[in-house]
């Protein structure tokens, strides 16, 4: 993701919110969210509307509102009210961020910008509608740590015969809210609820909770939320068809000694074949395009390619099921929604039941390492027969840098070290050598090494062995800084680590 897309999406978020490290109030926050389903064939709408009273001169430094919006449920009728005025022209501004690679790119900010300063006790109101192409793609609604939440209400109107559950993921602890429903209305209430300070780098400062709407018949999931259902839906919009007789003879010319070797070739192919180029017009900011076509086009992005890599095993009859990642921490419920998503890796799993993942989209990382923008994260692994979550960890518990050094203790200044580097180390230092030169590889390894070592230097790397997930260099190394030295004796610290 670009710097501009992180930035974007951060203003989006920060548009709600205002500093919760005061004890004087500073606004009067309402959001309520009104959604209806219609009888068979189901469909979903959505009424949005916010109200903002400033309360504090500090408050008042707060002019820009924001509405993210995604094909899927395109944003319609967007008003917006300054004390009753109501804001036309030049005060609207849509912006399109950039996306490197996001599973779900596309999408449009709308901007709403004050044009007068606002004052204390004014009062700024904006609405919108929205019209979903399926209930599936009802979204995961975010309640704002906002100093001072009056109220946030999610409603969802609905025929008999439909159950609509709230799923509430409270990051903070316990949050108060109230669920009412009759045969033909469900609701959920946040009332009165107090700012919360910020966290030192806690990933939800921005919210007191996050909810996400599971609604069904007896006979359908009209929201996908399990990770079946969310595969079985899915595939419904991939259709995605036996490998192409084009994909085979390619498949073929990969084979390994092995299956593990075969795979392996595969990602190479992908990730040296394939130009990174993400087209995420509509629905292709989620749905793959055909295996042929990406092999045709020479092009692709995140899931174009791990899709890819999936048709070339099966047509040798292997397996590797594409994984949906998320790179940056989101709420945490127990269902699974497509919002909650970001990234598209592989996963394939050999004859002893070892499962490797793998990044067919990441330049540098060889095959069985990862990013560590891949790591720790929640995935959903899709299969042909069902899905599975999981946690993907790190593929090795080898240290990313390993460091033997051989010295004198009444010289060391002049020791003699060997570093071996792999994983999102060696990812760094290939992608340095690809985009700029070998020595500034070489010096990114002693700056990382200096980072993370007490007083140890490095200097004159020398590179000595290269493998597929590993690289060795032999250096100079000055400890003289490190080793303590008394005028009786010379000893090393308990840890070279800061």
């Amino acid at each position: 993701m670009t710097l501009k897309t992180m930035a974007l999406l951060a203003s989006a978020a920060a548009l709600v919110c205002v500093s919760a490290s005061a004890a004087a109030q500073d606004v009067l926050y309402h959001e309520r969210h009104e959604f209806t389903v219609s009888p068979a064939p189901h469909a979903l709408t959505e009424r949005a509307s916010v109200e903002v009273r400033y309360l504090s001169p500090r408050s008042t430094s707060w002019t820009e509102f924001g509405v993210w919006e995604q094909y899927f449920g395109p944003v319609r009728d967007l008003r917006a009210e300054h004390n009753g005025k109501r804001l036309r022209g030049s005060a609207f501004r849509e912006v399109i961020p950039e996306s490197e690679d996001v599973f779900l790119s596309d999408g449009t900010l709308h901007e709403i910008t004050l044009p007068d300063a606002p004052g204390v006790g004014d009062a700024v109101t904006y609405s919108y509608e929205r019209d979903y192409l399926a209930p599936a793609y009802a979204p995961v609604l975010r309640v704002p740590n906002v100093d001072r939440l009056a109220s946030y209400t999610i409603v969802v109107k609905h025929p008999p015969g439909v159950r609509v559950d709230f799923r509430v993921f409270e990051p903070r602890g316990e949050v108060a809210y109230e669920v009412t429903r009759t045969d033909l209305r469900s609701e959920i209430a946040f009332r009165d609820l107090e700012p919360l300070d910020d966290l030192p780098l806690f990933a939800h400062n921005g919210s007191h909770a996050s909810v996400l709407l599971d609604i069904r018949t007896d006979a359908e999931a009209l929201t996908p939320t399990s990770a079946d259902e969310f595969a079985g839906w899915y595939h419904t919009l991939v259709q995605s068809p036996a490998p192409a007789p084009t994909i085979l003879p390619i498949a073929e010319g990969l084979r390994g000694a092995t299956d593990s070797a075969t795979v392996a070739s595969m990602h190479d192919y992908v990730r040296e074949s394939i130009r990174y180029i993400a087209d995420s017009r509509s629905a292709g900011a989620f749905v793959p395009r055909a295996p042929d076509l990406v092999v045709e086009r020479k092009y692709g992005d995140c899931k174009d390619r791990a899709f890819l890599v999936s048709a070339l095993a099966e047509s040798l009859g292997l397996r590797v099921d594409p994984v949906l990642i998320s790179t940056a921490p989101r709420a945490e419920f127990d269902e699974v929604q497509i919002g909650l998503f970001d990234h598209v890796i592989c996963a394939f799993t050999d004859d002893t039941g070892a499962t490797t993942f793998f990044d067919p989209t990441d330049p540098y990382s060889s095959f069985g390492d990862l990013p560590e923008s891949d790591v720790d994260g929640h995935a959903l692994r899709i299969g042909r027969e069902g899905a599975e979550r999981l946690f993907v960890r790190a593929q090795s518990d080898a240290p990313t840098l390993d460091l033997d050094i051989a010295m004198d203790l009444d010289a060391p200044e002049r020791s003699e070290a060997r570093i071996t580097v792999r994983g999102s180390i060696l990812s760094l230092v290939r992608g340095l050598e690809a985009r700029r030169t070998e020595q500034d590889a070489r010096n990114a390894i002693s700056g990382v090494a200096g980072d993370l070592l007490f007083k140890i230097r490095l200097s004159g790397l020398t590179p000595v062995e290269d493998g597929p997930r590993h690289r060795t260099y032999t250096a100079r190394a000055d400890l003289s800084q490190f080793v303590v030295a008394s005028p009786t004796k010379r000893y090393l610290p308990l840890t070279p680590f800061r």
